[in-house]
């Protein structure tokens, strides 16, 4: 290989090696060929040799230092040259002849390959680094070790060394022991599990083994150890070094661990942070940023976090023009000053800065938190600055909610229309709105200094004051009551005062707030009220109407004396009736309609029977009315109870009159349908006839007919065909029974798929597409919504454009409380919208027979379906573009024994 290559092109790449072995900060060599001639070396490999560069150039290196052959040089140099294979020897120590004195040095040696551009080894490179001084000085660590153990033996803090991999206890000085709770006896020469076995899954336990293995050192502050001290389980707090223990040639030999207790610390913080856990574990789980920015070069590394921040794809080469670009233009210059200060040794290098920058991806304005530190070199040159970036967008926008919900407390407690104040423990007024003082008659500054004593009324303040106290021993947390306060100029106002107890954050008492609203109004209104009961009590006492007088949520306060006459009870024995116990026990749940009615607020009529004191039940007619306050809100209601026994008896005779008309109908139409059943047996006995005789007329004589003859004979078949489908149809029409079944329950999707597998033929034949996703469950009859869907279904099949794929939707949506709406559409030769009502009539049609088959009833059919059910069918239309039928039906069918509740 080495003759297929270009000798200039050799020579250029040993020029190259030899500028970059010459100028390379360690011992370097190039050997070169199978006699290891010494090509190139620098001036720290003729240092270590003790040679001159004349006495070794092109010499091979074993003819320079022939001691080396004594130490496997050769076999080394030719096993890398032969196989590629780098070798390395850590701390060999070896003769060297220097300043014609021989000397033992300690060399690290590595010998790699020398490749061509085309892969093939010409050669050797060797580095070597002299670390005689570095052994001689392990060797004098090694020496006092034992002096150190001794100095470790008497320190004040918990020291232990383990030796092995099972970690045999070879030092434990008194502090450990006293955290162990054991004498050193117990402890030196045993392995760490047969001392404590509980700490064979420990985890601290497992971060030794980890720096007996690694040889990287640990220190963890307050780390939790549980094992058994005393004969006691034990949980303990400690501040821990864990440092591997190397002998003098680098080997890990044990561990040396150190260790201060401060559990009792640990435990005492513990109780204080409980508060401040929640507060803790948020901040601990925001999610940071960072960035690292080499100001010498101006390479800034930002993390994926970050980028993510910023709006950019994890993908970009972070600059600072990019990090500007994303800041908000107004805090560009404030950020660049900032960073200008960090990267300034007279600031401290400290930087920590809010700003806004708008995501590239969305435009979205984010708030973020910098902080970072400066690292400076010997010159004072900035070095390096790193530093973590928070989105503090949330606590932005809670700063601005509470900025907002400041300015809203400020406008509702100047603007309320009700007095809002805080009063100290004491009572002085430390805080009062315009409408207070409106209230009370004085201006703020008068009434800031004066107490709620002083302006409460007499009669009132003892009663207050109990309340007060109630509030400040945490018997109540709030309390409301009507009271007076004294006005400026002498006359007092009924107000309604609601107070609550502001608190300190220990829980202590801080102040009241109070919201006072002015009743004065509605005082008097009570007032009017009280009257107008008397007034009512005295009428309704005299009258032969039953009557009763409630409060505003209905709980009845008064009977007149007519109520007690009729029930035969006292007021002393109604104090512990209710007036439900006096009616039927099958209208009580009709009669409890009366709680709901109250909320309403408005006038009503009740109708129920009512027992009598000799236990008979008679007909009361119950009419209530709300008497209502200035303000619209009702104060008390009042009803009236008329005997309508007599009326009702008529009613009764009325209804069962119409009962035994309703029977003789219902006999009627049973005998109509009687009749048209045997109607329709016996004109299809003649059709079916007609056409058995015009098939065999047909088969047997129909080749020797005229041309003419065979017309007649199909128009006579397509005939009797039609009167036959008549009668099937006209039967069907007239075949619905008051008994028909309307109370199942009936999944509308499982009866379009039914009647889908019963079209099949006709849907594959025409090519048509039925669009329908999930269908409500309404009450009804199976067969008849069968019967509806499938002949509208039909219809949009018969009356589809030629060519064109019919495509049929069906779909519904929620109409009112209880009604669902469903909507057939197609794409068919549609009808005119003049049409919409004339297609449900019977036997009606908008096309020659010769164009559509059919017997005109079954829309008509459709519409009585609907209607049988309760609810309502219409269509709409357009010639050319297709027909929508919209069907409105109720979800359930709600039969009753009859209306006892009749709002006016």
């Amino acid at each position: 290989m080495m003759n297929s290559r270009q000798p200039s092109n050799i020579n250029l790449e040993l020029e190259l090696l030899h500028t970059l072995v010459r100028q390379a900060p360690v011992a370097m060599t190039l050997l070169k060929g199978p006699l290891f001639t010494i090509e190139i070396t620098n001036d720290k490999a003729l240092e270590l040799w003790g040679k001159q560069y004349k006495d070794v150039i092109h010499q091979p290196v074993l003819t320079v230092f022939p001691e080396l052959e004594e130490h496997g040089f050769g076999q080394i140099l030719q096993h890398v040259l032969s196989t590629g294979e780098p070798f390395m020897a850590h701390e060999l120590p070896v003769k060297i002849t220097r300043g014609g004195r021989t000397q033992t040095l300690f060399v690290n040696f590595r010998y790699e390959p020398l490749r061509t551009s085309d892969n093939e080894i010409i050669g050797v490179i060797g580095f070597e680094t002299d670390v005689t001084e570095e052994v001689a000085s392990r060797k004098t660590v090694g020496e006092n070790e034992r002096r150190s153990f001794e100095l470790l033996a008497q320190a004040a803090v918990g020291i232990t060394v383990y030796q092995g991999d099972d970690l045999t206890v070879l030092v434990a000085n008194q502090s450990a022991c006293e955290v162990w709770g054991k004498s050193q006896e117990e402890l030196l020469g045993k392995p760490v599990l047969e001392i404590s076995p509980e700490l064979e899954h420990s985890p601290a336990l497992q971060i030794v083994r980890q720096v007996l293995k690694t040889g990287v050192p640990f220190e963890g502050r307050e780390v939790a150890i549980d094992f058994i001290r005393n004969g006691q389980p034990y949980t303990g707090y400690y501040d821990v070094v864990y440092t591997a223990w190397k002998g003098s040639q680098g080997e890990i030999k044990g561990v040396i661990t150190v260790y201060t207790e401060v559990t009792h610390s640990v435990l005492a913080r513990k109780k204080s942070e409980e508060k401040e856990e929640q507060l803790r574990i948020a901040l601990e789980g925001g999610d940071l940023g960072y960035f690292d920015y080499r100001p010498q070069t101006g390479e800034l590394i930002m993390s994926n976090r970050l980028l993510q921040m910023f709006g950019l794809p994890v993908d970009t080469k972070a600059s600072l023009d990019i990090f500007f670009n994303v800041l908000h233009p107004e805090d560009r210059e404030p950020a660049n000053k900032r960073i200008q200060e960090a990267l300034d040794p007279a600031y401290g290098g400290i930087y920590d800065n809010e700003y806004r920058v708008v995501s590239i991806s969305d435009g979205k304005v984010r708030w973020l938190h910098s902080r970072g530190k400066t690292s400076f070199d010997e010159a004072n040159i900035p070095a390096r600055f790193t530093g973590v970036i928070r989105d503090i967008t949330p606590e932005k926008l809670a700063e601005e909610a509470v900025r907002e919900s400041e300015e809203r407390f400020r406008s509702t407690f100047e603007n309320a229309a009700v007095g809002i104040a805080h009063v100290d423990l004491n009572g002085t007024w430390l805080m009062v709105n315009d409408r207070l003082c409106e209230i009370a008659g004085y201006t703020r500054e008068e009434l800031l200094a004066k107490t709620f004593q002083e302006i409460t009324h007499p009669h009132d303040l003892d009663a207050d004051l109990h309340f007060v106290a109630g509030l400040l021993s945490g018997r109540l947390k709030t309390y409301s009551m009507e009271k007076r306060y004294i006005r400026k100029n002498g006359s007092f106002i009924w107000v309604n005062l609601t107070v609550s107890l502001a608190k300190k954050r220990d829980g202590s008492p801080d102040y009241f707030i109070a919201v006072i609203q002015d009743i004065s109004e509605q005082k008097r209104t009570e007032e009017e009220v009280k009257q107008r009961e008397e007034q009512f009590r005295t009428l309704a006492n005299n009258i032969q109407n039953l009557a009763w007088m409630a409060d505003s949520a209905g709980t009845i306060l008064w009977y007149n004396q007519r109520w007690y006459d009729y029930t035969g009870t006292t007021p002393q024995q109604m104090a512990n009736k209710s007036w439900e116990s006096f009616h039927h026990p099958q209208y009580v749940d009709h009669v409890n309609q009366l709680k709901t009615a109250l909320h309403q607020g408005e006038p009503f009529e009740l109708t129920f029977p009512l027992r009598r004191h000799d236990g008979n039940y008679r007909w009361f007619l119950t009419r209530v009315y709300p008497i209502k306050g200035a303000g619209g809100e009702v104060l008390r209601w009042v009803g009236t109870s008329t005997d309508i026994d007599e009326h009702k008896s008529v009613e009764e005779r009325l209804e069962n009159l119409v009962a035994e008309r309703t029977r003789q109908l219902k006999r009627s139409n049973e005998e109509l349908q009687q009749f048209a059943h045997v109607a329709s047996h016996d004109f299809k006995e003649p059709v079916r006839k007609i056409r058995i005789f015009s098939n065999h007329l047909s088969s047997e004589y129909g080749q020797f007919l005229p041309e003419k003859g065979k017309i007649y004979l199909d128009k006579i078949q397509d005939a009797s065909a039609r009167i036959y489908e008549m009668i099937d149809a006209i039967l069907l029409y007239s075949s619905f029974e008051e008994n028909d079944r309307l109370n199942e329950s009936v999944n509308l999707t499982t009866v379009i798929r039914q009647i889908m597998t019963d079209l099949e033929l006709a849907i594959q034949d025409k090519n048509a597409k039925i669009e329908f996703g999930e269908l409500p469950t309404i009450q009804g009859s199976s067969v008849l919504f069968y019967q509806l869907f499938s002949n509208l279904i039909n219809n949009a099949l018969k009356f589809s454009k030629p060519n064109v794929p019919p495509v049929i939707t069906i779909t519904w949506e929620q109409a009112g409380k209880d009604k669902v709406q469903i909507t057939l559409q197609d794409n068919g030769i549609g009808f005119k919208e003049s049409y919409a009502d004339i297609i449900f009539k019977a036997f009606s049609r908008l096309h020659a027979k010769s164009e559509f088959q059919g017997t005109g009833l079954g829309l008509s059919l459709c519409k009585r379906i609907v209607e049988r059910h309760g609810g309502e069918i219409y269509a709409h239309g357009k010639e050319g573009v297709g027909a929508v039928f919209v069907i409105q039906l109720p979800v359930s069918r709600h039969y009753s024994p009859g209306a006892v509740f009749a709002p006016e």
